[in-house]
């Protein structure tokens, strides 16, 4: 039981000190937050898009490569 007891207090402990630390978040307002989300998918558009290039091109490659010595 004393286990419990310890559990518990040790949990409302953590929780509490949770809510301290979500209240000292500087949270972004919503232009900020629209910028961010923006860049986000820009620059996952940006890198897809190269590794698509690079999957396309190396497949190519060695298409080729295994075909001429088959």
């Amino acid at each position: 039981m004393e286990k419990l007891k310890k559990l518990y207090f040790g949990v409302a402990k953590y929780l509490k000190s949770v809510q301290t630390e979500l209240k000292r978040v500087s949270w972004p307002d919503k232009n900020e937050l629209r910028t961010s989300t923006i860049v986000v998918f820009v620059t996952l558009f940006v890198v897809t898009s190269y590794l698509g290039v690079c999957d396309v091109l190396f497949s190519k490659i060695f298409e080729k490569i295994f075909t001429t010595f088959k």
